[in-house]
């Protein structure tokens, strides 16, 4: 039976208990027809004042620590609501505890898919996204998934990729041809931020009928986060970056990587445009050839990085 037909079977002043490993919810009907509640007992306190939503109100209650979220009463808006409580039951059921952050968090990801349901995925947001995540999981073995996804700062719209210590960070770059070697700079500060050890990554990846999409790459990293909190942050980082890991694309590229090149963009030999720049001028973009670029032991580089979040 589902939430809907749970509903239904609610009389007036009515509850309905569904028990969780770690947590229990409530649903409550109220006097109107389409007038109805969940509430979830909340694992720490917090008060948060009346939000609203389209099809639900969100507010909690200090007298009792729950978290409640009612309808409007609608019958045209009952149908979002269903569907919103239908993705959070099935999102938090197997969280061990339930804060308030959490269930906000969960519904902004719901209020996300809606806006973001296209049916196609840009090229570049799949390679993009596939290249840092290649990077993510290379992290991930190295020190572990906690700090790995910290270093992940792409989706943040921030001007380097990956920052792993306050003196060093790596830019990754995708090329979709493993000949080109034509890499496009954004920002100045993509490959000049004052870091002393800055590298570039550039992954060379192709279209290969055995290859994974970035949606098999997303799930197989996703199942592979034991951490709850972590495994939350990771889908969120990647609706940040575009990837709405929800919609149902019918683009999808089924992508392989034939290997990287490491480069040390903190070196006075490589070529790139450094600042100041007048703060009149609002963006930079330009390309760069890495055809004459002396590419780096990625052995010691990836040792260099290690290195560097144990100082």
């Amino acid at each position: 039976m589902g939430i809907k037909e749970d509903l239904a079977t609610l009389g007036v002043g009515m509850t309905k208990r569904f028990h969780y490993k770690y947590h229990e919810v409530w649903l409550l009907r109220f006097e109107n027809e389409f007038d109805f509640a969940i509430k979830w007992k909340l694992s720490e306190p917090a008060v948060i004042k009346k939000k609203s939503f389209k099809g639900f109100l969100v507010a909690t209650y200090d007298e009792d620590g729950y978290l409640y979220i009612r309808t409007r009463g609608s019958e045209l808006e009952y149908g979002i609501f269903i569907s919103m409580i239908e993705f959070l039951l099935q999102r938090l059921a197997k969280a061990k505890y339930i804060r308030a952050l959490d269930i906000i968090n969960s519904i902004n990801v719901w209020v996300k898919f809606g806006k973001s349901n296209s049916k196609e995925l840009s090229e570049a947001i799949q390679y993009g996204l596939f290249a840092e995540i290649l990077f993510l999981v290379a992290l991930k073995e190295a020190f572990g998934e906690e700090k790995a996804l910290s270093a992940w700062r792409g989706p943040e719209k921030l001007k380097v990729d990956y920052v792993i210590s306050n003196t060093l960070a790596v830019e990754i770059k995708a090329n979709k041809d493993p000949l080109a070697n034509v890499i496009t700079i954004t920002s100045i500060e993509q490959l000049s931020d004052g870091f002393t050890n800055h590298y570039l990554r550039h992954y060379k990846l192709i279209q290969n009928p055995l290859g994974q999409t970035v949606k098999d790459l997303f799930n197989e990293v996703l199942f592979s986060i034991e951490d709850y909190n972590v495994r939350e942050e990771f889908s969120s980082k990647n609706l940040d970056y575009g990837f709405n890991y929800l919609a149902d694309y019918d683009n999808l590229l089924q992508i392989s990587s034939v290997g990287f090149e490491d480069y040390d963009v903190s070196s006075n030999n490589f070529p790139k445009l450094k600042g100041p720049i007048d703060p009149r001028i609002r963006s930079i973009k330009y390309s760069l050839s890495l055809d004459s670029v002396d590419s780096l032991d990625s052995e010691e580089v990836f040792s260099q990085i290690i290195k560097s979040t144990s100082v």
